[in-house]
């Protein structure tokens, strides 16, 4: 057995994990189909690119996020941005005659098949960003005026369209668990590059008490999800709304999260909201609804450029504080694949043959191949400099402890790994720009302080019985 840090002394900065003080158990990591399911969903190199998705010869990811189109048009991007590119040009199950062919999106619903036929998704969620266009104020799947795209006479058609797609993937075999009927609606949606559909706050109540009586009517084994805000900090549509669906007896009973999207959230407004779930439910008398973080993407405010590098440790503070601060037990990203450096795997829109698997999908494997179904638990830092942190994972049968450690310094920075036996030896899983975690690097004695490599996230793995 290679040790990695035999020579390493054990240092004063300490990440000590103590399994008796337990939080949330971690259920799913998954990412989004939009929209490269209906651009590139038929390429031949699919199967390699969804194994390196959501199999252990890449990152594991276990809950899917399938776009159901509303019709828009496509074809190039316009010069001055203003029409979709072909990607985004979604085909509507809903037919003119009524009908619902969920195979109307032929790419999306090849890819969803094949993602389902591996067997390792446990969650699948069908989300629309915009009503079909036979049901909008202006014929368009994306606003070109202010106020709701969605007519005021086509609630219940609309939510009944909710309910029939999910009927119908159901009755084909897919075992849809959510649908989202609303994405990031405090967006007017006017810029017509994609599809969108602005909502009040009452109006997404509204909508979401339809649905829920439609898949009640029809007995399906399918909940709502709401209501995909763009930003945890958004006092109307995230804490005032929360505490609305805490308040509402036709709602709360038949939902079991608030979905919320974590772009360019910090570590307080992750905590202060974390802390406003807790005090709501506590003054109503409610369990508290989790948050699941619907859409995380390693982008930069103001279109800095980001290195490789920092896109790794941007998505490793990103997860360790959804998943410390936030408690969340369910994180997505969002684009699996683009042509660009953003998503998980990059790939050439020509050529989909040519394709990169980005450094901070590893970085989100360094968590989804190793605590899914684990519970994490209470990890005390001492001395740790700026830039490191660390989370630790118990296995279910408290077999194994997993600490999680991301080091954002562009210096190597010595930890100590402690609450676990003396002498207990960890398997090393590195992302990095020299490694990923698709194989173990080596091993590693928790009695000796071990050098974070910079700029990465580390799992360590201890066998505990």
């Amino acid at each position: 057995m290679t040790c990695l840090n035999r020579q390493v002394e054990p240092a004063k900065a300490v990440l000590r994990a103590d399994p008796a003080v337990r939080h949330q158990t971690i259920r799913t990591f998954g990412a989004s189909g939009a929209w490269w399911a209906t651009g590139i969903g038929d390429s031949a190199c699919m199967d390699e690119i969804l194994a390196y998705l959501y199999t252990d010869q890449g990152i594991a990811l276990n809950n899917y996020r399938h776009n159901v189109g509303g019709g828009r048009e496509g074809g190039p991007l316009a010069d001055d941005k203003s029409g979709p590119d072909s990607w985004r040009a979604v085909p509507c199950p809903l037919k003119a005659d009524g009908r619902i062919d969920i195979g109307a999106d032929a790419n999306a619903w090849r890819v969803l098949r094949q993602v389902n036929a591996l067997g390792t998704v446990d969650d699948i969620t069908i989300f629309m960003n915009s009503p079909p266009e036979s049901m909008t104020v202006n014929g368009k799947t994306y606003n070109d005026s202010t106020g709701s795209n969605l007519r005021p006479e086509c609630y219940e058609a609309y939510a009944a369209f909710c309910a029939d797609v999910a009927e119908a993937y159901l009755n084909a075999g897919i075992p849809v668990k959510y649908i989202s009927p609303v994405n990031e609606p405090q967006s007017q949606w006017d810029a017509g590059w994609q599809e969108g559909c602005h909502y009040t706050t009452d109006e997404i109540l509204k909508l979401t008490r339809l649905v829920i009586a439609e898949l009640n009517r029809r007995n399906l084994p399918v909940k709502i999800s709401v209501n995909e805000s763009a930003q945890y900090g958004n006092r109307e549509y995230v804490h005032d709304f929360y505490k609305t669906l805490l308040s509402d007896d036709t709602i709360y009973p038949y939902i079991d999260h608030f979905a919320a999207h974590a772009y360019f959230a910090t570590d307080k407004i992750r905590a202060a909201l974390y802390n406003w779930t807790q005090k709501v439910a506590g003054d109503l008398g409610k369990q508290a609804l989790p948050v699941y973080q619907t859409e995380f993407a390693a982008w930069a405010p103001d279109n800095e450029a980001l290195t490789a590098e920092k896109r790794i440790t941007m998505t490793g503070r990103a997860l360790y504080e959804d998943l410390t601060l936030l408690n969340v037990d369910s994180w997505d990203y969002f684009a699996a694949l683009s042509r660009g450096p953003d998503s998980l795997v990059m790939v050439n829109d020509s050529d989909a043959s040519k394709y990169w698997p980005m450094k901070h999908m590893w970085a989100i494997g360094n968590y989804s191949k190793f605590i899914k179904g684990y519970t994490r638990v209470e990890v005390e830092e001492t001395g740790l400099p700026e830039g490191v942190m660390g989370s630790a994972y118990l296995a279910p049968d408290g077999k194994k402890l997993v600490f999680v450690a991301v080091n954002e310094d562009t210096a190597s920075q010595t930890v100590t790994l402690a609450g676990v036996p003396e002498g207990a030896w960890s398997e090393v899983y590195e992302t990095s720009m020299e490694r990923d975690c698709s194989t173990s690097r080596g091993f590693m004695k928790a009695d000796n302080g071990y050098a974070l490599p910079a700029q990465s996230v580390t799992t360590f793995v201890f066998q505990l019985a």
